[in-house]
């Protein structure tokens, strides 16, 4: 869904209690694949025997709580530790502000900590979590990041949201000062906004937002309002997808006239539309038919033909033309 990628998990699972990575993977930067801005980074192995030493020290953390998760149960040892880690979380949240791609990997293995931790057990860890996850949620470049630390932080956004449940602009606050006559910086804005309600309401368990549906619909339509932003419209259908796998079909109902109308307007190619907004209506036509939405089903037959039938018509049309 996201770039660089929407995390790979079923809407409305809670997180997963294992550990996604394996620790010997932290003795040194092997050449990390993972995927940044859409494209594979390359990172050298650390030679800092302080980093590789902390990234040591993050694998065994991530490891005991993990273990600790599994067990479910409090231990003297383990109340120590989770302990200790609360009172210190803020110098290691810091390493998640940095922007360089070579800190990549830190980044990683915190965010593997953080959601790795047994919340169920040490609730007190969670009121100092809650603020760190808003004020990265809303930094500008908050889905700088490659897969595994989106999924990770797609696991604490659950948790977070789970303990303490509240309005989705507590947690994504809209721009201010935004109008549909709102210049170019203003639409990049509400593109980001809406971008970071899409991981919300798919962090979180099914139908989660509910009694705010009419609200972000309303927010969707203002977003299609505002004139030649195409990357803007973007967002809007992939808030519509992540609306369509998160929230029951019944309660769906007043999407469909927005969406159907915005689909045909896209994809009828009058005027010519960008590339990238065509991939993205395409991509909601196609997961609305997976999902096989009774709303959509009635109006399938306008985006998506019937490919038996046109084969049917075809050795019709055939035969007809042998018999002449």
């Amino acid at each position: 869904f996201f770039q660089p990628s929407f995390p790979d998990a079923a809407p409305g699972a809670g997180p997963k209690t294992m550990v996604e990575g394996p620790p010997a993977a932290v003795t040194g930067r092997i050449a990390d694949r993972s995927k940044v801005g859409g494209r594979p980074t390359i990172l050298v192995p650390a030679k800092d025997p302080v980093e590789v030493s902390a990234l040591h020290a993050l694998a065994v953390l991530t490891v005991c709580c993990a273990g600790v998760v599994v067990s479910e149960r409090r231990t003297p040892l383990a109340s120590v530790l989770i302990q200790a880690l609360c009172d210190n979380l803020g110098p290691v949240v810091q390493l998640l502000y940095s922007q360089a791609i070579q800190a990549l990997p830190l980044r990683y293995f915190v965010m593997l900590l953080l959601s790795s931790m047994p919340y169920s057990l040490y609730p007190a860890c969670l009121p100092a979590l809650k603020k760190t996850v808003l004020d990265m949620l809303n930094t500008t470049n908050f889905f700088f990041m490659d897969r595994r630390t989106l999924r990770c932080w797609a696991k604490v956004i659950h948790r977070v949201v789970l303990d303490d449940f509240q309005k989705l602009e507590m947690y994504a606050p809209p721009p201010g000062g935004l109008s549909v006559f709102s210049g170019r910086s203003d639409a990049e804005s509400r593109a980001k906004h809406l971008k970071r309600i899409s991981m919300l309401i798919f962090s979180c368990p099914q139908d989660a937002f509910v009694a705010q549906l009419p609200s972000i619909l309303e927010r969707l339509v203002e977003s299609l309002r505002v004139p030649n932003a195409p990357p803007l419209y973007e967002q809007v259908f992939l808030a519509m997808r992540v609306l369509m796998l998160c929230v029951s079909p019944q309660y769906l109902t007043p999407l469909w006239p927005v969406l159907l109308t915005e689909l045909i307007k896209v994809l009828s190619g009058r005027p010519l539309q960008d590339p990238q907004l065509v991939l993205a209506a395409l991509k909601v036509v196609d997961l609305a038919s997976v999902l096989e939405l009774p709303e959509f089903h009635l109006h399938q037959w306008i985006f998506v033909s019937d490919l038996l039938h046109a084969a049917d018509d075809t050795e019709e049309e055939q035969g007809a033309e042998d018999t002449g």
